[in-house]
């Protein structure tokens, strides 16, 4: 019986009860005929009760025969008044009041309350984010569990509906879907409805139907959950900009009309009421309210992967026919996921990315299988938001198909793909998250690393060592040795990703010589890496950042009394390493008002840093300030620059002059050391264009350099007297979606001979000035060099040049296949939401 039932059952008891002290004050007031009136309603009131026992219990419950015999007992009483026979009021009264207690001990004891639970999913790909849930309600022998795939519609870019879509015959053979127009809301009334849609109407790609939106939906049930069909990559829940990128994932109708809230982690937890405190705070929903609405219970999607085995796999043929080997062998097989966010991020480049990815696994297909598995929403996307993609991305479709040469998975079961491939490719999403718990490698793929444009060696800085260069390139993260006069570069090192590599953000930037080490300076890194030359091998010192910030770490280093001192630009503190012990210490920088920096993105200037040899003085990005530390007595004294409206991007300067270079910059100042003077030159080169945040990098050598960020040309400014001119680099063509191109599009500029060269980032085109201006082609690689490095498996690793596709299928994937019990996080779930 429901529970609403048996509350019923036990308010009809209750009013019987009552109604037999009316019954016993009406006899013994003579008063007959109410009495006779109030029996019948008696026999009317348990008739009715036994009716609903036995639609809820079936024929024979031990109940309704209780409640026959307290009918007999009551017709008795009504014959014994209605013929005016004498009749003993307190017996009858107490006989009445036995068997009522009799029914209601029943009603109590015997009768057990069943639980009505709805799953509601749409899409059947996402199945898996209820399933486990599911498989714990159906098995509990007091629970109705029924699982209702809900129609949802295709939009077009104007919102309005376009294709209806239903896939309720694409759900496990053990899942008994009962279609959506069978079950009667408003009738039945379930206990609960757990849903993993949370858009109602906002969602511009699709729309399940208006029925099923979560504002609807709480009218008929007293408890609405929301289970996220996705997961997302772990977040530190006090870093604001983290928060704030969440806040789509928070800010959703399914969050603010469901009961309960079902999040993966603690910590995604606390997330989420943190960012919906700050912004229901108005709607009179205080921190409380939130903290017991969303639940950090896990995702059932865990349960569905860690429990899926490949000997259980059912695989067509078809996809057989592309694993089988000739000798009947099984090719490595790599799930090669493509992302609708990756797809609006980088638009034309992706699909150039993609033809490159088919290509290479083409030329590999003898040892190789790739199974694609594009978004679900793929589809609906281009045609919603990206028409212009529509004919090109549907012929890679079609060319891919036709090709019979890789598997193209568009079934529900992503669970398959992950069971049966080795290995990981594709665009970080909540399939990694779930991927990296079997143990199996993963690469996330860099849409910019195709073969044209994917060997550039870019360096934030270069040492000099045994008459060679060394640097670390930024996309390769690697060291290298490269010859002066050739610019042919050898690897010496690769250094690997930490595992809380963000983006296409390099990780670590510039380098420190110190005998014969080399210190590699982090830019988002926890761990500052140690590359003993005469080892051949990388050690790491964790400076005590506990958490990725989202912008750079460190941007300068200073070397002083036996020390490297890294300068920070998104962190609190300057650390100090002993290059010697290599032990560290934290030198407190932070904001004069004594909050924190490191949660914000680049509090400090990235571009450089002003040393006379005791002190250093650096600018702040976000207000108009100057930090100057006395590295002897470690004092901090805090200057303000009027002139400095919106920040500064960088300072630098020698015996005779500081120059510091505004962030948006209108004009350069500069500090006449001697004369004790301030110069402001705004003279541009022609056609100068500022831009927001005008340049990445300021460096001095004979020349100021200015190297751009926001700002539409590379600039040298003269030493002697302020004037400017541009640097003949051509265009700076800018693509926003690739880091290095938005950020840093030329790197580094350093001089050889009586030469100036500049290396641009994306593409590591060289570029030289002297008394002739000249592009001097790209910093070549060693015929040999890479080819002996192979991917690291069971290591999460980003694309880059060393890690190509190439090395990665056909390297050696091993892993450890990692198990928990299946349905853990469903049976705790289910567990949890019955006792709220």
């Amino acid at each position: 019986m429901r529970k609403a039932q048996k509350q019923q059952a036990e308010d009809f008891i209750k009013i019987l009860g009552e109604a037999h002290d009316e019954i016993r004050k009406a006899i013994e007031k003579k008063n007959i005929s109410a009495a006779l009136s109030l029996l019948a309603d008696c026999q009317d009131g348990a008739i009715a009760l036994g009716n609903l026992i036995e639609a809820a219990e079936g024929k024979g419950f031990g109940t309704i025969a209780l409640l026959e015999s307290y009918c007999e007992q009551v017709y008795r009483i009504y014959g014994e008044l209605e013929k005016g026979q004498p009749i003993a009021v307190g017996k009858a009264y107490k006989s009445l009041r036995q068997m009522l207690f009799k029914i209601e001990s029943s009603v109590k004891n015997d009768i057990r309350i069943r639980t009505e639970v709805v799953f509601l999913p749409y899409k059947a790909s996402m199945w898996d984010s209820l399933e486990s849930i599911w498989k714990a309600a159906d098995e509990d022998p007091d629970c109705d569990a029924y699982v209702i795939p809900i129609p949802y519609y295709d939009k077009n870019p104007d919102g309005s509906f376009r294709e209806l879509h239903y896939e309720g015959g694409e759900y496990p053979k053990d899942v008994p879907v009962v279609w959506y127009e069978d079950y009667d809301f408003e009738t039945r009334r379930p206990d609960m409805v757990f849903i993993h849609n949370p858009y109602d109407d906002c969602n511009i790609v699709t729309s399940v139907h208006p029925f099923f939106y979560s504002k609807n939906l709480k009218k008929f049930t007293d408890k609405l959950v929301y289970v996220p069909y996705f997961i997302l990559g772990e977040i530190d829940p006090e870093d604001s900009q983290a928060l704030k990128d969440i806040e789509k994932f928070c800010l959703v109708p399914g969050v603010a009309y469901a009961d309960q809230v079902i999040v993966q982690s603690e910590d995604m937890r606390q997330a989420y009421v943190n960012v919906l405190t700050e912004f229901m705070s108005g709607q009179g929903r205080s921190r409380a309210y939130w903290e017991k609405k969303i639940l950090g219970l896990g995702s059932p999607k865990v349960d569905k992967v860690l429990s899926t085995r490949k000997e259980d796999l059912e695989i067509p043929e078809e996809w057989m026919r592309v694993i089988r080997k000739a000798d009947g062998s099984w090719k490595k097989v790599i799930f090669y996921n493509t992302t609708v966010t990756a797809l609006l991020q980088y638009n034309e480049q992706y699909l150039v990315k993609m033809r490159d990815v088919f290509r290479i696994f083409y030329e590999n297909r003898g040892e190789v299988a790739l199974l694609w598995r594009p978004h679900p929403l793929m589809g609906a996307t281009i045609e919603s938001m990206r028409q212009e993609l529509r004919e090109e991305y549907g012929e890679i479709v079609k060319t891919y198909r036709e090709g019979r040469w890789g598997i193209y998975d568009d079934t529900s079961d992503m669970d398959r793909a992950v069971c049966l491939s080795d290995g990981y490719y594709g665009d970080g999403s909540s399939v990694v998250w779930l991927y990296k718990r079997t143990g199996k490698p993963v690469m996330i793929q860099n849409a910019y690393s195709v073969m044209e444009d994917n060997h550039s060696l870019a360096m934030d800085n270069i040492v000099e060592y045994k008459g060679e260069w060394w640097f670390l390139a930024l996309k390769d993260n690697s060291i290298y040795k490269m010859e002066r006069t050739t610019l042919k570069a050898t690897l010496v090192k690769r250094i690997p990703y930490g595992a809380d590599f963000l983006g296409d953000h390099p990780q670590y930037g510039k380098i420190h010589l110190y005998q014969n080490k080399i210190f590699v300076i982090p830019m988002i890194g926890d761990e500052i890496a140690v590359y003993d030359m005469e080892k051949d091998a990388v050690r790491y010192i964790r400076y005590g950042k506990s958490d990725p910030c989202r912008g750079t770490v460190f941007a300068e280093k200073i070397e002083y009394g036996g020390k490297l001192y890294l300068i920070p630009c998104g962190y609190d503190y300057i650390v100090c390493i002993d290059l010697e012990t290599e032990q560290f210490r934290n030198i407190v920088v932070g904001d004069e008002k004594g909050t924190s920096v490191h949660k914000t993105v680049d509090a400090y200037a990235w571009g450089s840093v002003f040393w006379d040899g005791k002190k250093a003085i650096f600018t702040k990005i976000t207000d108009n300030k100057l930090i100057c530390m006395d590295f002897e007595s470690e004092a901090k004294t805090v200057y303000e620059c009027g002139l400095l409206d919106g920040g500064g991007s960088g300072i630098c300067g020698d015996e005779d002059c500081i120059w510091i270079v505004p962030k948006r910059a209108d004009k350069i100042l500069c500090w006449d050391r001697r004369e004790k003077r301030l110069e402001i030159y705004d003279e541009f080169p022609d056609g100068y264009e500022a831009g927001e945040w005008s340049f990445y990098k300021v460096q001095l050598g004979d020349e100021l350099y200015l190297l751009p960020r926001d700002a539409n040309m590379c600039i040298a400014v003269s030493k002697e007297n302020g004037t400017m001119r541009k640097l003949a680099t051509g265009n700076v063509d800018r693509d926003n979606g690739n880091f290095f191109d938005r950020y840093m599009y030329f790197a580094h500029i350093w001089k050889r001979g009586q030469e100036v060269l500049l290396v641009s980032s994306s593409k590591g085109e060289v570029f030289c000035f002297g008394e002739k201006d000249s592009y001097g082609g790209k910093i070549s690689i060693c015929q040999d060099c890479g080819e002996s490095v192979s991917w690291q498996g069971s290591v999460y690793e980003r694309q880059n040049r060393l890690d190509n596709i190439a090395n990665y299928v056909n390297s050696r994937l091993q892993y450890n296949r990692k198990d928990v019990g299946e349905k853990a996080v469903g049976q705790a779930i289910f567990a949890r939401i019955m006792d709220t």
